[in-house]
């Protein structure tokens, strides 16, 4: 988006303003989206809420978590490049899941996503200012300047979509393999491995 009309505006300020458009309405898209994510996790979290409230379900799921060893498992993980070296956002999983299962996990992500969605929100305001920018041809030097925050803001909204997209994957990959699956079947940490990078690390073993 800033490149475009960065670029355009040095000698078209019209297409330059189109793209500018372009920018405005796709962050304003990404807002609405955002808030119909937190209504499916709102929803979730009430299915589920109530599923919790008998002790012999909940603390069934949790004890499960709190005897998987997790160390382990991100150890396992990262050697096969299913996962980086961060750790804030798998410590911020195992925490939820230890803490209150699945029911506190979901209620972290909606405050996550109330984060985020603020940070769209000032980045879609920050935007705005930059209308009268272009039409001086300027634009890159007001956002080079930090005469508006869009590069911080953007850089914000950037990690916060990685930290949410990180902290899905953990859930999933912790959740399959610390829980067994409704067939019965129990999945291994290793089952979670690409067959291609099983091999070389198969001698691995939990404590």
């Amino acid at each position: 988006w800033v490149e475009e009309f960065t670029l355009l505006e040095i000698d078209d300020n019209d297409n330059a303003l189109v793209a500018y458009k372009k920018a405005l309405f796709a962050i304003q898209e990404a807002i609405t989206n955002l808030q119909s994510a937190k209504n499916a996790l709102i929803n979730s979290y009430n299915e589920i809420a109530p599923l919790f409230k008998f002790s012999q379900l909940k603390n069934g799921s949790i004890n499960q978590y709190k005897k998987y060893d997790h160390s382990f498992a991100k150890g396992v993980f990262e050697k096969a490049g299913v996962v980086t070296n961060e750790t804030k956002v798998w410590e911020s999983v195992i925490h939820s899941l230890q803490n209150g299962g699945e029911v506190d996990y979901l209620n972290d992500q909606q405050n996550k996503l109330i984060v985020f969605e603020n940070t769209l929100q000032n980045l879609f305001e920050e935007y705005q200012k930059l209308e009268k920018y272009i039409r001086q041809g300027v634009s890159h030097v007001a956002i080079r300047d930090i005469e508006v925050d869009i590069t911080p803001l953007t850089a914000m909204a950037l990690t916060k979509i990685s930290e949410l997209m990180s902290s899905l994957t953990y859930l999933c990959l912790v959740e399959y393999s610390a829980h067994t699956s409704i067939t019965g079947k129990t999945i291994d940490v290793l089952d979670l491995l690409p067959k291609t990078n099983k091999n070389s690390i198969q001698h691995l073993k939990a404590n």
